[in-house]
């Protein structure tokens, strides 16, 4: 995951250079694959904008890089409009790498819940947040998730319930502040985050970057199953 992969080379690269948003994506069935997104700091729109005034469903995202949304405020690979809903779609093969936030998804304005899941994904070199999961947000599974080198966090659950990650791995996250490979939380004693299990994590060394593993506050019904955790070097 080396973070000038924003700079590809080769391959199919479409590469924005505007100040807004690339691409926005709206209603249903629609299919996206193989190819690399490349933004910049001045995208002030995001990269992918899921809803545009419309709910999802059905989506599709395969065998893609979405790479180098760095703006300080609206720096997201893909994003949900806070309005909209998603649900029964997916992502396969799907590298978010060296954006701001890998992808954000703020229920918080939604008329409905937020459902998918994300197969082989990876989430690296993010300068915040790898992936940020925030209210209505339910039943989102994540299969053999990457975490690797987000600035802050590798995921934040917020306010969000029933949520499986299944075999993530984890490795240098908080390379630029404080963070954790997973935060789960809620700031509200009254609408905890509620029902997520993480099957089989692997917490890597981390080389030269620090990992903080896991904080879980005004939560319930967290499970952590068999989780490997290397052998500290206190050399």
């Amino acid at each position: 995951y080396d973070p000038g992969v924003s700079n590809p080379v080769t391959g199919t690269i479409l590469t924005y250079t505007g100040t807004g948003t690339a691409i926005i994506v709206g209603g249903r069935g629609t299919i996206l694959r193989d190819f690399m997104l490349v933004g910049s700091v001045n995208a002030a729109g995001g990269g992918i904008q899921l809803g545009n005034g419309t709910n999802i469903a059905g989506l599709s995202f395969s065998n893609m890089t979405i790479a180098g949304f760095t703006h300080a405020t609206n720096g997201q690979g893909v994003f949900l409009q806070s309005t909209r809903s998603i649900t029964t779609s997916s992502f396969h093969n799907v590298a978010f790498t060296n954006n701001r936030w890998g992808i954000y998804v703020d229920g918080t304005g939604s008329p409905g819940f937020t459902t998918f899941d994300c197969h082989s994904c990876s989430f690296a070199y993010n300068t915040a947040v790898g992936a940020y999961f925030n209210t209505n947000v339910s039943g989102v599974s994540l299969y053999s998730p990457t975490f690797q080198g987000n600035g802050a966090t590798g995921i934040n659950i917020i306010q969000a319930s029933n949520f499986y990650l299944s075999k993530p791995f984890f490795e240098g996250n908080g390379r630029l502040s404080a963070g954790f490979d997973i935060d789960i939380t809620s700031g509200s004693v009254t609408a905890p985050t509620d029902t997520v299990v993480v099957d089989e994590p692997n917490f890597g060394a981390g080389g030269a970057f620090r990992t903080s593993n896991i904080r879980t506050s005004d939560s319930r019904s967290v499970e952590i199953r068999s989780p490997f955790m290397p052998t500290p070097d206190v050399s």
